[in-house]
C-alpha cells in the first residue's frame, strides 16, 4: 500500500510541477490546467492525471480507514475521477458535473479526515495553502485545491505510518 501511496504523491507533484514549469505560471486552478494543456492539443493529460491519482490513492486510503468510514475515501476518489471526466468546466454541459464532483471530493475528504481523527492534517493543508498563496499572491483557487490535496496526503500518511 505504501508503494501506491508514494506513486500517487509522485504523480501529483510531477503533474503540478511540470505544468507550472512548462507554462511558466501558476494556473488559476488545478482544473484550469486542462485548458492550458488543451491549447497544446493534449488536454487528456489532465484527465489521465485525475484518473491516475484516484486509482493510486483509493486502495491505501480505504486500507487505513476506520471501520464504516471507507465509503468517504471511495466517494472522494470517485468524485475526483468525475472531475477528470468532466474536465471542460467552462462548458455548459459539463460544468455542473465538474463543480459538483470537486465539491464532493473535498467534502468527503474532510469528513473522512474528521471521522478518522486526523484533524491535524486539515491544519497542515491550510498552512501549505496559505503559505504558498502568501508567497505567490495569486491563484487563490489553485492554492485552496492544493491545500485540500495536501490535507488528504497528510491524513492518509498519518494513518499509514503512525499506528
Amino acid at each position: 500500500m505504501t508503494t501506491l501511496y508514494f506513486i500517487a504523491i509522485g504523480v501529483f507533484i510531477t503533474y503540478i510541477v511540470t505544468t507550472c514549469l512548462y507554462f511558466t505560471a501558476i494556473p488559476k486552478s488545478i482544473s484550469e490546467t486542462y485548458y492550458m494543456w488543451q491549447d497544446r492539443g493534449v488536454g487528456y493529460i489532465f484527465t489521465l492525471f485525475m484518473f491516475a491519482c484516484s486509482f493510486l490513492f483509493v486502495l491505501p486510503w480505504i486500507e487505513v480507514s476506520e471501520p464504516y468510514t471507507e465509503c468517504f475515501a471511495f466517494i472522494s476518489c470517485g468524485a475526483l475521477m468525475f472531475v477528470g471526466a468532466a474536465a471542460q468546466f467552462k462548458e455548459r454541459l459539463t460544468n455542473v458535473v465538474h463543480y459538483t464532483s470537486a465539491g464532493i471530493w473535498a467534502v468527503s475528504a474532510i469528513i473522512w479526515t474528521i471521522l478518522n481523527d486526523v484533524c491535524i492534517s486539515i491544519l497542515v493543508g491550510l498552512i501549505y495553502g496559505l503559505v504558498f498563496w502568501a508567497v505567490s499572491r495569486k491563484s487563490f483557487t489553485f492554492w485552496a485545491e492544493f491545500a485540500c490535496v495536501m490535507m488528504m496526503i497528510c491524513a492518509i500518511g498519518i494513518k499509514l505510518f503512525i499506528p
